[in-house]
């Protein structure tokens, strides 16, 4: 399950889908006490699977904190999920 999860950059998050799963939002933590006192905080959410690697989203402090996404995740399939940036992505919820 990947309800819930923080992302912290640099920190590669692998597993393989046990059963389909998705990905619905993703929110960068503003906080500065979270993030090294950074102020200036972008992340951008990259998602690899079967050797391609995609952009999922950039969220920026003061422009865009949530993006609504749309992600099915497939059983079987392996994937590594990773932040870019200076922030740290939370993913708060599962349907």
């Amino acid at each position: 399950m990947i309800s819930g999860m923080t992302l912290h950059p640099g920190v590669e998050y692998t597993r393989e889908i046990m059963r389909q799963e998705y990905l619905t939002l993703a929110s960068l933590d503003c906080r500065p006490q979270m993030n090294g006192g950074e102020t200036n905080i972008t992340a951008h959410l990259v998602l690899k699977c079967d050797g391609y690697e995609h952009v999922l989203c950039t969220l920026q402090q003061g422009i865009v904190h949530q993006q609504i996404l749309n992600f099915v995740l497939h059983e079987r399939e392996n994937l590594s999920l990773t932040v870019e940036g200076t922030g740290k992505f939370i993913n708060p919820q599962r349907e």
